[in-house]
């Protein structure tokens, strides 16, 4: 009887919890673009990442690479069939480590009151930057697609957002802002104290330290927490950009290994070192589900197991509710993606992906770990 209580228990915590994050997220509206903005467009990291960034009249464009790939930049800049004018290479030197010191050093040389973070493989829509900035105002090729290129977009397309947008409109909270592009006031990212933390960011782990080199964005954001400032999304097409989506398995799978680690540490860090996460019951609620969600999934399992011993007709209907919930979903995603339905069974892996890695990665959160590109045979700082 405790399995099929207990699974019954869980699907009714799940409508509650969907109709309150409802509730919020009908409440949120991104902020309006003012008649006179203080903030206009005035920063990130190939050509037609950097021809998006462009079409969005940047003060500046600042590439940051190592001394031995900076040439390699200039030629390929050279070739571009748009101006290069506002575009910088720029090389981070030695005592400027890994991939956190080629950012640093880009954070240093901006000029801008607001300096935009964008990885390399990002791209922009038109009117990105317009619909960003008013933030700051409040004090494929269908023949060629592979099934890791389905399941890449599968994992990709929008998750997490109601929860983060949920989350900002109840209780001004968001946990994590996705460091594939996000905006930040210059004078944050030039003063001394954040980047010598940055640049020094060290994972303690029961088998010794580990300097960390990814997660940049959660140690920003949990930082920035700490420090009182406010992360504010702003939802709405202007704002989706472009990911390039891997394609090959083991480069999808490496990458998901990573962010699901980068998740878990910052979370767990969370606990102790942001304020605020236990003084507000939902965002104390969701961060312990968060860091035990590996757990209830066994037990989760365990609870369907026993249902379908002792009472298999609860079982069946519950079951049928969930894969109805699925397969709704899996339409919307395919409405937007309507070349990628042949490879159905790609795109249900990919939702999947970060609880199949998660395992994974928490038996190596004191591994750190770069893969750019598909290149998931070594690491280059480029």
């Amino acid at each position: 009887m405790a399995a099929p209580t207990f699974l019954a228990a869980l699907w009714v915590w799940g409508l509650l919890d969907k109709k309150f994050s409802d509730e919020y997220i009908s409440l949120y509206k991104p902020i309006p673009i003012p008649d006179n903005p203080t903030f206009t467009t005035h920063n990130p990291s190939f050509l037609p990442c950097l021809e998006s960034y462009l079409l969005n009249d940047p003060l500046e464009i600042i590439l940051i690479t190592r001394p031995l790939y900076c040439q390699k930049g200039i030629d390929t800049l050279g070739g571009a069939s748009f101006s290069s004018e506002k575009i910088q290479v720029v090389f981070a030197r030695d005592d400027m480590p890994g991939i956190r010191g080629q950012m640093a050093t880009g954070f240093l040389r901006a000029r801008g009151s607001i300096t935009a973070k964008v990885d390399s493989h990002i791209m922009w829509p038109s009117h990105y930057l317009t619909h960003l900035l008013p933030c700051f105002e409040d004090p494929s090729n269908p023949s060629t697609i592979t099934p890791a290129e389905v399941a890449s977009t599968r994992a990709f397309d929008g998750r997490l957002r109601t929860t983060k947008v949920a989350a900002f409109v109840a209780h001004r909270w968001r946990w994590i802002v996705c460091g594939a592009s996000y905006l930040v006031r210059t004078e944050i990212v030039h003063c001394a104290d954040f980047l010598d933390a940055f640049l020094h960011d060290v994972w303690h782990g029961p088998f010794g330290r580990t300097r960390l080199d990814t997660g940049d964005d959660t140690f920003t954001s949990r930082r920035l927490t700490a420090h009182g400032y406010i992360h504010v999304p702003q939802a709405m097409p202007e704002t989706d950009v472009t990911r390039m989506p891997k394609r090959s398995v083991r480069a999808l799978v490496m990458q998901l290994v990573r962010w699901e680690r980068s998740t878990i540490q910052s979370m767990l860090r969370c606990t102790w070192e942001t304020p605020g996460v236990w003084g507000d019951a939902f965002v104390a609620r969701r961060t312990v589900e968060r860091l035990f969600r590996d757990v209830l999934l066994y037990v989760h399992l365990w609870a369907w197991w026993g249902t379908f011993r002792t009472w298999p007709a609860l079982g069946a209907v519950l079951l049928g509710y969930y894969l109805g919930q699925k397969v709704v979903s899996l339409q919307g995603f395919f409405a937007g993606y309507p070349y990628m339905r042949r490879y159905w069974w790609a795109a249900v892996l990919g939702y999947y992906g970060p609880v199949l890695v998660a395992p994974w990665a928490w038996l190596t959160l004191g591994t750190e770990e770069w893969f750019l590109g598909d290149d998931v045979g070594g690491r280059e700082d480029a």
